[in-house]
């Protein structure tokens, strides 16, 4: 009886931990292999990158609830934030929620990025997509890549891989257009235009110049209060402005 007892006050307590009101953010999830491992919650601002909170997984469960206590964090609950989940050792994951949404995650502790998957928040499920889609691309050229070296010297055999190669980064790269026109009005595709495999950059500054700044303006009517889209039109006030002198 009195184990029942302590089973039940425990999770009485976990579910307490994990209450959720009115413009709170939860975020909990089940990794396997997490084991008791240290999973940490970071906010991703435009500013840098500030740690909130950590907490020990138990049996690979973990749980955050984010407080819209003062003004900081109501201002930063009311509109769509980047946020980290992160196991150390470049093993994390890059989501975004807004204030009223209880993100649930399932992953493999060993490969965050690879294996999760997402279900509460449509900004986080579009994130999801997008690093499942980079995932392919990269599984693919790390396949090759034995291979390629091996081959180093041999021009034909290296020219083939590089071409075939080059042919997942147009995909890629076409996906990533497709995934903004479709979703001018989220977030993510903020992410769809900065996402990098090994420092290539898929999506280019100038060429995409007037796809980025569509995309500002649209989320600015949604969001007009977002530090993103703030940090956003400084930069782009900056490169007009160079443009303008170099003229």
């Amino acid at each position: 009886m009195k184990r029942l007892f302590a089973l039940g006050l425990a999770l009485c307590l976990l579910l307490a931990a994990c209450h959720q009101r009115g413009n709170d953010i939860v975020i909990e999830g089940d990794f396997t292999h997490g084991d008791n491992a240290l999973v940490r919650l970071s906010w991703t601002s435009p500013d840098g990158t500030v740690v909130l909170d950590s907490v020990k997984m138990k049996n690979g469960h973990f749980c955050f609830t984010l407080r819209a206590t003062d003004d900081e964090s109501r201002a930063r609950n009311a509109t769509p934030m980047l946020y980290r989940l992160d196991l150390g050792h470049n093993n994390a994951i890059t989501t975004i929620a807004q204030g009223g949404e209880h993100l649930r995650f399932t992953a493999d502790a060993t490969n965050l990025v690879r294996t999760y998957r997402v279900s509460g928040g449509e900004e986080a499920l579009l994130c999801c997509q997008l690093d499942s889609a980079l995932s392919v691309l990269a599984q693919q050229a790390e396949e090759w890549y034995p291979y390629y070296q091996k081959n180093i010297e041999n021009d034909s055999i290296r020219a083939r891989i590089e071409a075939r190669y080059m042919e997942l980064v147009n995909a890629h790269t076409a996906y990533l257009v497709d995934f903004i026109q479709h979703h001018p009005q989220n977030m993510a595709s903020y992410m769809a235009f900065y996402q990098q495999y090994n420092r290539r950059v898929f999506l280019d500054r100038e060429k995409y110049d007037g796809l980025l700044r569509t995309l500002t303006q649209t989320l600015k009517q949604q969001y007009p209060d977002s530090p993103y889209i703030l940090m956003m039109e400084r930069r782009m006030e900056r490169m007009d402005l160079q443009k303008q002198l170099q003229l």
